[in-house]
């Protein structure tokens, strides 16, 4: 027996599946896909806040540098044209 893992892509392709499977030709194995997301139990605005507090944090040097970057902008902004 010849093992193989298929995507089917149209409904069509699934019901001729089928149909194999019931003239016994072929037997279908379900199998989990990888890419699902296992929800969180948690309430939306719980996860937005977990997620910022438990995500990365600016250094001050950062910080800094984000606060020239803006000040130039404004600077370039403002200039008469």
């Amino acid at each position: 027996m010849t093992t193989y893992q298929v995507n089917v892509l149209n409904p069509k392709a699934d019901k001729l599946l089928h149909d194999l499977v019931d003239l016994q030709l072929i037997s279908i194995v379900r199998v989990p896909s990888n890419k699902s997301v296992k929800k969180s139990s948690l309430p939306k605005n719980k996860r937005l806040t977990q997620l910022l507090i438990s995500g990365p944090e600016l250094t001050d040097e950062q910080l800094n540098t984000i606060q020239e970057t803006r000040k130039a902008i404004n600077q370039w902004r403002k200039k008469p044209s």
